[in-house]
């Protein structure tokens, strides 16, 4: 009779040997060194599992039985999820990854200053110049104002690059200086106006919350010119008029909206009277929804 238990010891034996001289040359011959770089894991274990598929069908042809079966194509898909136990990229290490591309992304493609509707206030400095007055006997006499005070409310709509808006103002002066024909003369009274201007214009932003704006409009003034010691002087009416703006605008958190403001704004004549200018300083603060 065969003695099959020894000759399955001596498989076993042959082919563990056999494993030893495929695997030991291959890793003694893979240089870890530094400086040096390796073959690619995907050679190294296409080749390791070649040598051991050629090895299996060997023992198989001597009649050897009981040995591990082994595949005959190498999937590279295995060693992808290796890597990914590994530690090389999880699907949530890439997730994160992802995620925080799409915040950085959208943090720097976000600067869209603060748009909408806006509600500011103003209050500020008034200053006038002198208004000449047409005597209805000839000659003229030329009153000087002084430094007054303006207050009103703006509200409107405000895009990236521009904006439309409603101002609405009241602005008074005080004077008491006259002189005619360069003798001065006893003169006092005030002047006040109302004021409602259409007005569109230009932005400018330096940053997320501040900029300069640029703007332009017309409307409506009721001028009215008082003395208080004579009546000859006393005329009011509604006339055309115009100004220009130049100012600095910030919003400092949330939906506070606040600048400053330079405003130029002149009127049309009333009878006997020449047109008047103003020059208006304003400081304003409000919201922006």
């Amino acid at each position: 009779m065969k003695n099959y238990p020894s000759k399955r010891k001596e498989m076993s034996f042959l082919l563990k040997w056999g494993l030893a001289v495929v695997c030991i040359p291959i890793l003694f011959s893979t240089k870890i060194t530094f400086g040096y770089e390796s073959p690619p894991k995907d050679e190294l274990i296409e080749s390791i599992h070649q040598r051991v598929r050629d090895l299996n069908t060997r023992m198989r042809a001597m009649g050897a039985s009981n040995l591990p079966l082994v595949d005959d194509a190498y999937d590279s898909k295995i060693l992808k999820a290796s890597n990914t136990l590994d530690g090389t990229e999880s699907k949530s290490s890439r997730f994160k990854k992802n995620r925080k591309n799409d915040i950085s992304s959208k943090t720097k493609s976000s600067f869209d200053p603060n748009t909408g509707f806006y509600f500011v206030p103003f209050g500020g400095l008034a200053l006038v110049d002198d208004i000449d007055w047409t005597l209805p006997l000839g000659g003229m006499v030329s009153i000087e104002a002084k430094k007054g005070y303006s207050l009103g409310a703006s509200f409107g709509y405000r895009w990236k690059y521009f904006y439309l808006e409603e101002r609405i103002s009241h602005t008074e002066a005080k004077f008491d200086r006259s002189h005619f024909s360069g003798i001065p003369i006893q003169l006092s009274g005030e002047i006040s106006y109302l004021s409602f201007q259409q007005s569109i214009g230009l932005n400018f932003n330096f940053n997320q919350w501040s900029g300069i704006q640029l703007g332009a409009g017309a409307g409506m003034t009721k001028s009215q010119l008082n003395a208080s010691n004579s009546s000859l002087i006393s005329s009011g009416d509604w006339v055309f008029s115009y100004d220009g703006t130049l100012g600095i605008f910030f919003q400092p958190a949330g939906y506070f909206r606040g600048g400053i403001n330079y405003r130029w704004l002149k009127t049309d004549s009333l009878d006997g009277f020449s047109s008047i200018d103003m020059h208006l300083i304003e400081l304003a603060l409000g919201l922006q929804f």
